[in-house]
């Protein structure tokens, strides 16, 4: 009897620690911004064809500029480690210009790339170290919408293009500095290969062109995030 006793209360002890386990507990739910550097690279083809004659140049261009944006997202902890997902929205200062000369029809082509807006939805992994610092991977798949100028020393045109999903893998830091409050570090890349393509044709005809850029970044963003 006494044996039976001792094993329900044991039992009665151990069951609510069990059963609080084996709730669900919810997501930790973030939101954010987050601010840096980017050191973008392009490199230019293009094909043009200016009062029948057929223009081929190439070359590229390297630059330095601001990025900013919003995140937010929502993670599961499974011990010291977690996983979720984050969608963050980026506006960067991106601004590639590529000036080129053709010496058999003695004209300059210029050649600008800008970014109208990122969008990148992504996977996260984490391992939390103590109580305040994390460290995180990002697989993301991003989505970009660029403006293409190219032409000739006479006429400029914008050129067509579409929507380009590309490659954005990061790995950051997290160091929480109050209950609901984190700052973070984290380091990311862009690659495209050469999936940025654009078309265009001048209104009197003289001129038409096509260019491809293979475009790949590095960028450096400090952020703050609120944890709801």
């Amino acid at each position: 009897m006494k044996k039976t006793l001792l094993a329900l209360t044991t039992a009665l002890t151990v069951l609510p620690a069990l059963t609080a386990q084996a709730d669900w507990t919810p997501p930790q739910v973030y939101l954010g911004t987050h601010a840096g550097g980017t050191f973008g690279h392009g490199d230019f083809d293009t094909h043009a064809t200016i009062a029948g004659n057929t223009v081929k140049l190439n070359g590229s261009k390297g630059e330095t500029f601001f990025t900013g944006g919003v995140f937010a997202g929502a993670r599961y902890f499974f011990g010291n480690f977690f996983g979720g997902v984050e969608v963050e929205g980026n506006w960067d200062g991106m601004n590639l210009d590529v000036a080129l000369l053709d010496s058999r029809v003695a004209d300059f082509w210029r050649l600008n790339l800008k970014r109208s807006w990122q969008i990148v939805p992504s996977a996260v992994l984490g391992w939390k170290m103590n109580e305040k610092t994390a460290l995180y991977a990002k697989f993301g798949a991003g989505i970009s919408k660029f403006r293409l100028i190219e032409g000739d020393n006479q006429i400029t045109e914008n050129a067509k293009t579409d929507r380009i999903v590309h490659f954005v893998p990061a790995l950051g830091a997290e160091y929480e500095v109050h209950k609901n409050v984190g700052v973070r570090l984290e380091v990311s890349g862009e690659f495209f290969g050469k999936d940025i393509k654009g078309t265009s044709s001048s209104a009197t005809g003289n001129l038409s062109q096509r260019t491809e850029v293979e475009y790949n970044s590095v960028s450096v963003k400090f952020g703050l995030l609120l944890k709801i």
